[in-house]
This record gives C-alpha cells, sequence and structure tokens, in this order.
C-alpha cells in the first residue's frame, strides 16, 4: 500500500469534521480515494485496496475504520503498528482502572519504610490490633487507597523481619 492513494483524496467536508480525529482522518486519507461530499449529511470514498465504496456520515469515520478491520486486517494492523497504536481502543471501565496494579515500591523505599514501621509502631504495637490487620480485606482497600504505591506485608513478613 502507497501512500500515493492519499494524493488523489479530496475532501469537500465542512467545518463539522475538523472534529474527527487526527487517527481516523489518516484511516481514510490512508486508505481510500475519491473521497468527497454526497448528500447534505455524508460523504463517500473507494477503497484503495478493493476498490469498494464506502459512505458515512459526515463527522464521522465508524464505516470507514470498520470496512478496514473486517475486509482487509492485516493492513489495518500492519499501518497502525507502524503508527505504535494500540488496537484496544476500547475504553476502560471505572473498575479496570481502580483495579488495575500500579507500580509499588521497594523495600527500601523511604515511603515504604515509613509506612510498615508506622502501621507496627502505630496500630499493632500501640494499638494493640492484631497481626492478621495486615492480611484482612479491608486494611488492604484501606492501604490502596492511602497509597496505591505502598506493598503490604503479610503477617508471616512482620513477624520474621520486622519485629523482634
Amino acid at each position: 500500500m502507497s501512500n500515493s492513494a492519499s494524493s488523489s483524496t479530496t475532501f469537500g467536508c465542512s467545518s463539522s469534521t475538523n472534529n474527527i480525529t487526527e487517527l481516523k482522518q489518516s484511516v481514510v486519507k490512508n486508505f481510500f480515494i475519491d473521497v468527497q461530499a454526497r448528500k447534505p449529511n455524508s460523504w463517500y470514498g473507494k477503497c484503495s485496496i478493493c476498490s469498494q465504496g464506502v459512505a458515512d456520515t459526515y463527522g464521522t469515520t465508524s464505516n470507514f475504520v470498520r470496512h478496514m478491520k473486517t475486509k482487509h486486517e492485516s493492513e489495518y494492523e500492519e499501518w497502525l503498528a507502524k503508527k505504535n497504536i494500540n488496537l484496544d481502543t476500547k475504553q476502560r471501565n471505572i473498575d479496570d482502572m481502580i483495579k488495575q496494579k500500579t507500580n509499588k515500591y521497594s523495600s527500601i523505599n523511604p515511603r515504604q519504610v515509613k509506612l510498615t514501621e508506622s502501621i507496627i509502631k502505630d496500630l499493632i504495637i500501640e494499638c494493640g490490633v492484631p497481626l492478621s490487620l495486615v492480611e484482612q480485606n479491608g486494611f488492604k482497600n484501606f492501604m490502596e487507597i492511602v497509597d496505591p504505591m505502598y506493598s503490604l506485608l503479610s503477617r508471616r513478613q512482620i513477624t520474621r523481619d520486622k519485629l523482634p
């Protein structure tokens, strides 16, 4: 697929198409020729690979993108790879974002050390909270909110490595 196909592209689009993302516009520019306005609210172009006509509403490119994904998947994926674009454009839901694992502190990070010492000294020793606290879901959730990068220690790690 050469870029010569995009050189014959003509856009007769209104200002509403200025809102199309650069990626989606480039799908049309790279894979469709003779793109032109049709009817009051649509545009049309021929696929430069198979010459099939594709039409869509002004300001949208879903039909053009769908054509590439279903009819010319390998060419489309190769083009995306060259542009370093992730194929998974699905928007993540908030639960997935919350559960997404973040980078954790190393065991010698000052913040990790300070939080661990505080849990041991202030909660376990001073308040008399049992060691099993660190393995309870409520405490794990609490610490995730306090500092998502904090690596919780197990009860065994605390007794073996942190307590005298």
